[in-house]
């Protein structure tokens, strides 16, 4: 009886026999290098004028070794012996030069194979295509997988005689005209048959059928494969030069479209994409555990952390984030802790809460929810509430994000975001709440509209901005202006669409990192140590950031504590220098690397 490793080495050598023996099915499909330049060839090019072929890069003049060099797939042990033979006699430098478009892998050298058995094959065969920005479709991976399961499939297996008949194919296809069918078209039929059966068996699902079906037309239709069409763009182009300076362009405006985001990880949010961009580039395993939590696993050697929404760590204590969720607990801490914090008023319902409107007449307030984030529910009445309905409307909206509520005294000054980690301030944002600028030509709604348009904006947690809404905040805001989301402002105009700053609601980011005095930094990082919190975003109401601090009021404000503060409005601020925050964070995590 086989063992498991026997049993696994005589499967990958079937498919890597049966693979070779019908390699030159995939060339025609997937092929996309019909030219070359003429100083490539030493003697002279062979190409007649104006002559294409299906793949130089699989021809004899292509990426391919010696014709005398054969090397043997019957057994594993042969394989090892013929590999050897040509390395010791010089005919190869090193194992890794045999060329094949099939190799056995799973060890340094192929000797050892015999020993652990072969752990995975690598397939060589392919042209990039040029018209998929990552040298390859989804589509195309897909039908080669499911290509490579039918080599396993088929009942015969290909012996070395059927594998040299395979690679004369291969170099006679990948001469071949590439708007002309090709010599074999019956032969390549018959497999994707075996392979359609193959997927009905299997119960495969309809779109990989589909494509095995566009596939086989193409045998009939050789205008539809890949190489007919890099042969028609050349041509339109004046060139293969030209097609490809003109697709890298196009790759690079696409590209930097959104050059803020990690390619192939969008569903993940933004901030976490730049921690696993940094994680990458600095040698640590990323490992995402959970894609719709933003759960990460990174480790450098035996040192592993685990990291949540891009800045939650260990290193955090477990009651910081509900003591900074819960707004009226975040400002009894901090006032105990000396710290200054406005006057507020807490409601458990709508009902007590408009009944004190008398209360807050005429006077400048802030109604928020008692446990929120993002700027969620939160109405600011910076010129004094003088509409009854108005103060019931916003008492409404901040009763949608929570059972309680807070209202409290509006400071005068300039909302300012600070970024704490490990007992410093490594950034500071002024966040200018969203807002439009009239032209004297369109309404408020359109300018909202046009402004949104910016590559930057998106929904706020896979773009550094969000784009502006027009909801109830938004026109109650308007209103106290004198405005409606029709109006026409005229031109330079500012029009404020919200009172809190929040990047989440709309707002636009200014990095302020330098022209904040040190004190207010210091400040910062106080009122995260109050908190217990490692990373904390912290926000305070400054009149003058060029003063020194002072202990009132007048002079400065805490207005918020936030768990988990976004990182990617300060790498991607909307004006002034890049913070790469992510990179404290992976210092503060493993600090052996020495990252900063």
């Amino acid at each position: 009886q086989k063992s498991a490793v026997d049993f696994q080495n005589d499967l990958y050598l079937k498919i890597a026999r049966n693979f070779l023996r019908y390699q030159w099915v995939l060339l025609y499909f997937f092929s996309a290098t019909p030219t070359v330049d003429e100083n490539y060839f030493r003697d002279g090019t062979p190409l007649q004028p104006n002559q294409y072929v299906r793949s130089l890069r699989s021809s004899p003049f292509g990426y391919v070794n010696d014709p005398e060099i054969k090397v043997s797939f019957e057994s594993l042990q042969a394989y090892a012996d013929s590999l050897e033979h040509w390395v010791n006699n010089g005919k190869l430098i090193a194992e890794k030069e045999f060329y094949s478009n099939v190799r056995l892998r799973g060890a340094k050298k192929a000797r050892d194979l015999v020993k652990t058995g072969i752990q995975y094959l690598e397939f060589r065969l392919f042209d990039l295509n040029p018209f998929a920005p990552y040298g390859i479709t989804l589509e195309d991976a897909r039908f080669i997988h499911y290509f490579i399961l039918l080599m396993a499939w088929l009942d015969h297996t290909a012996d070395q005689d059927d594998i040299e008949l395979g690679k004369t194919r291969l170099a006679e296809v990948s001469w071949e005209d590439p708007l002309s069918p090709t010599a074999y078209s019956v032969e390549g039929e018959l497999l994707l048959l075996e392979m359609q059966n193959m997927l009905d068996v299997l119960q495969a699902d309809d779109e990989i059928k589909a494509i095995v079906k566009e596939k086989f037309a193409q045998f009939e239709n050789p205008n539809d494969t890949l190489c007919a069409n890099v042969v028609v763009a050349i041509e339109k182009f004046g060139g293969y030069q030209k097609l490809g300076a003109d697709i890298a362009k196009g790759n690079k405006k696409n590209a930097l479209e959104r050059f803020y985001a990690l390619s192939a990880f969008d569903n993940m949010e933004l901030s976490t994409q730049a921690l696993m961009f940094d994680a990458i580039q600095k040698g640590l395993k990323v490992e995402i555990l959970d894609e719709r939590d933003q759960f990460l696993s990174l480790q450098y050697g035996d040192h592993i952390e685990y990291v949540k929404n891009g800045n939650m760590t260990s290193y955090d204590r477990y009651i910081s984030p509900l003591i900074m969720e819960n707004k009226v607990v975040t400002k009894k801490v901090l006032a105990k802790a000396g710290f200054n914090v406005p006057k507020s008023v807490e409601f458990t319902d709508i009902e007590s809460a408009v009944k004190n409107f008398p209360l807050f007449e005429n006077r400048a307030v802030v109604i928020k929810p008692k446990s929120t984030n993002f700027g969620l529910g939160i109405t600011i009445f910076q010129y004094g509430v003088q509409n009854r309905n108005d103060f019931a409307k916003a008492v409404e909206i901040a009763f949608r994000e929570d059972k309680e509520i807070m209202i409290e005294d509006y400071l005068v000054g300039t909302e300012y975001r600070f970024f704490v980690l490990g007992g410093k301030t490594l950034a500071v944002l002024l966040r200018v709440p969203a807002n439009v600028i009239g032209d004297g030509v369109h309404s408020i709604k359109e300018l909202v509209a046009m402004k949104n348009d910016h590559p930057l904006r998106g929904d706020g947690s896979r773009t550094p901005l969000k784009k502006i809404a027009l909801g109830d905040i938004e026109k109650l805001q308007l209103k106290e202006q004198g405005w409606t989301i029709d109006s026409i402002p005229p031109r330079d105009l500012i029009v404020q669409l919200r009172a809190n700053s929040n990047i989440s609601t709309g707002g636009d980011s200014i990095d302020m990192t330098d022209q904040m005095h040190e004190s207010y930094k210091q400040l910062a990082v106080g009122i995260a140590k109050a908190m217990g919190a490692a990373v904390c975003g912290v926000d305070l109401i400054i009149p003058d950031l060029t003063k020194p601090a002072e202990p009132h009021l007048k002079s400065w404000g805490v207005i918020e504590a936030n768990f988990n503060p976004m990182m990617m409005m300060h790498i991607f601020p909307y004006v002034g220098k890049s913070r790469r925050v992510t990179l404290d964070v992976l210092d503060m995590l493993f600090p052996e690397l020495n990252i900063r």
